[in-house]
């Protein structure tokens, strides 16, 4: 039978493939070395860990953004045009530090007009206090006089009216001067003391009504002074706190609204339709707060009060300490996550922060007084209310050994009784049994597949890694072929 050259160069670096490999199991994995212990444990590594001393604690973490701790907006009282803005975005103001200014004419002009109004009014009042006084002077001298008219000389004296030039005693009552108050005139015609005292009467009221009108419109126009200063005063806005200046509201020229939403103009010039309502806004930040959300199955171990340390990715491992200050009363719901709002405030401040943040927070819901005996969380097996441990002896025998168990935390569970610093307990085990997976030799995860020989020579065989890839040597003789699949294994297997 006459073979090709092809086919014969095809075979020989078939042969070279197989016989490499075949090789390259014998030097990694010596067919006397993958025999496995008849004992039980004679292939399994134990791992191990100590009983450590020191403070245990069990946080919670979250993650949140940097806020001030306090901001505020502040708004001109008046509406007007602006004629000067002294901040922009980023500027950092102290307390009454000028913040902007309006036109002030028509609010100096509106307080001028206040004030004409107010002196006018108490000008009425002193007018009508006077009008009072004279009233009740004339009528209770007049009063006095005899109805007839026929009293004696005598007693002219007292019923001279302020004001007269004539003698009292050439004028009787019924022909008082004319520059007596009208009053006067109609006390001296009543004919009856009686008449005397109700015209008396009367002409007191009606003086004290103008007076008490007087004295309403002084109040009125008082008011309306004060109302007028007070809105000049408010041609100028004042910081109402120290801080950073976080939004600008309108620009010089523009017409403002007392109170009123306008664009805010933010670092680069460009407005922002998510500008807060006010003309600035000042934020304080001297203290930094952050809010977290914090599922429902963690939420019952936070209360207000309770340590937290916060990490600023942005700084690399930066931290500041913090305490929980607010918990949201009412969960939110986001995508079926039931969640509640929790603020905790930074107790110092790291340079380099800024507002908006992303910061992670680690609450501290539980922590040992103390220095404390603990182990890894993994060395403990608890049944039926019953928690051991395994204990390696200095012989490396192990033992069994039951612990009563205190704070559960992030380093590890504190044991409170039934083992001392020190001592070796074990965390877990590792199989190092060799693997017959495949027709391999191997350890643990590593196997190495593929049988030798088969039909025709090197044939359907292959050399496998595992879950890796086989590679296939050209098969031989009649049956050969090139196999890329799992190999076949001689009788017997390879173990």
């Amino acid at each position: 039978m006459r073979i090709s050259r092809p086919l014969a160069i095809n075979i020989a670096l078939g042969t070279v493939v197989v016989a490499a490999l075949v090789a390259g199991v014998i030097v990694l994995h010596p067919f006397g070395s993958a025999t496995a212990s008849s004992g039980p444990d004679a292939n399994t590594v134990q791992l191990t860990s100590t009983v450590q001393k020191g403070v245990v604690s069990s946080t919670i973490t979250a993650i949140g953004s940097l806020s001030p701790g306090n901001e505020v907006t502040s708004s001109f009282a008046v509406s007007g045009t602006l004629t000067s803005v002294a901040v922009s975005v980023g500027s950092t103001v102290s307390v009454g530090q000028t913040l902007a200014t309006i036109d002030a004419t028509p609010l100096q002009n509106a307080q001028t007009a206040a004030a004409i109004r107010l002196a006018g009014a108490e000008q009425q009042v002193t007018d009508a206090r006077a009008a009072v006084t004279a009233a009740s002077k004339v009528t209770a001298t007049t009063a006095t006089a005899p109805a007839t008219g026929s009293a004696p000389a005598s007693a002219a004296p007292s019923s001279s009216a302020p004001a007269s030039s004539a003698p009292a005693s050439s004028a009787p009552v019924s022909s008082s001067p004319a520059s007596s108050s009208p009053a006067s005139s109609s006390l001296a015609s009543s004919s009856t003391p009686a008449q005397a005292a109700a015209a008396k009467a009367s002409a007191v009221a009606s003086a004290s009504s103008q007076l008490g009108a007087a004295q309403a419109q002084v109040v009125t126009a008082q008011s309306a002074y004060d109302a007028a200063t007070a809105a000049l005063s408010s041609a100028t806005l004042t910081a109402p706190i120290a801080g950073v200046v976080v939004a600008v509201n309108g620009s010089v020229g523009a017409t403002t609204q007392a109170g009123s939403r306008a664009e805010a103009v933010t670092p680069s010039g460009t407005a922002s339709s998510g500008a807060t309502s006010g003309f600035v806004t000042v934020a304080d930040t001297s203290t930094l707060t952050m809010t977290a959300n914090i599922a429902e199955a963690d939420i019952a171990k936070v209360t207000v009060g309770q340590d937290a340390t916060v990490l600023f990715p942005a700084l690399g491992t930066e931290t500041a300490p913090a305490k929980v200050t607010a918990i949201a009363p009412i969960a939110t719901t986001s995508n079926s996550v039931v969640t509640y709002a929790t603020t905790v405030a930074l107790t110092s401040v790291p340079t380099g922060l800024r507002l908006g943040e992303t910061a992670r927070v680690s609450i501290t819901t539980q922590t040992s007084t103390s220095a404390v005996l603990y182990v890894p969380n993994a060395a403990i097996t608890t049944a039926n209310g019953v928690s051991t441990v395994k204990v390696v002896g200095s012989d490396g025998t192990t033992t069994e050994k039951t612990v009563a168990l205190g704070i559960a935390g992030d380093v590890g569970t504190v044991i409170t009784s039934g083992l001392s610093a020190g001592e070796k307990v074990v965390i877990g085990s590792v199989s190092t049994a060799p693997s017959t997976t495949n027709g391999g030799i191997g350890t643990g995860r590593t196997r190495f597949g593929g049988g030798f020989g088969g039909t025709g020579g090197f044939g359907g065989g292959g050399f496998g890694g595992g879950a890796g890839g086989r590679f296939g040597g050209a098969g031989g003789g009649t049956g050969g072929s090139a196999g890329g699949g799992t190999g076949a294994r001689p009788p017997g297997g390879n173990n």
